[in-house]
């Protein structure tokens, strides 16, 4: 039998991501470490990993929904394709894959964020496109997407986006 190493402790952040560190309850802490995403507890100095499906794709942004117990991780595509992959924090393992409808002229999304109830998942892709997309995350489905850019002679990128209660959508 061919021996087995596991990792007692992982070391780093990967800095570059949108959202990189994230409280799961008071005691626990999520952060991506390369191809690994750490659940770090606080108080007992232990960690938990969930190995990411394809731990060669770059982590871009990450989203937590506390209350279905999920994270969203924006992954880089390939051919202008990027991902999301939603993963369950009780088995660790992935449980939807997100991805867009058509070649886009970026590869990565740069922020994403769950809507007030919970149901949606907006994500913002880079430039030059700045494409929104609004997915029924649990469906696997895109609900709506647009160019997100403000009138045609518009400066500046679009970076962020927030749900709002009171407009029930993407801002």
């Amino acid at each position: 039998m061919i021996p087995t190493l596991k990792p007692k402790f992982f070391f780093g952040l990967t800095t570059q991501v949108n959202g990189n560190c994230l409280f799961l309850n008071e005691n626990e802490i999520v952060y991506p470490a390369s191809g690994v995403l750490v659940i770090y507890n606080t108080v007992h100095h232990k960690q938990k990993y969930i190995h990411l499906a394809e731990p060669q794709k770059v982590i871009t942004a990450m989203a937590i929904c506390i209350n279905k117990n999920v994270i969203a991780v924006a992954e880089k595509g390939d051919k202008k394709k990027p991902t999301i992959s939603i993963y369950d924090l009780d088995s660790m393992k992935r449980k939807k894959l997100l991805t867009v409808l058509t070649d886009l002229k970026t590869d990565n999304f740069i922020n994403i964020k769950f809507s007030f109830d919970d149901t949606y998942l907006a994500a913002l892709t880079n430039g030059p496109d700045f494409m929104m997309y609004y997915y029924n995350w649990e469906n696997s489905k895109i609900e709506s997407y647009v160019k997100a850019s403000n009138p045609p002679n518009a400066e500046g990128p679009v970076l962020d986006v927030h749900c709002t209660r009171a407009l029930h959508g993407p801002v």
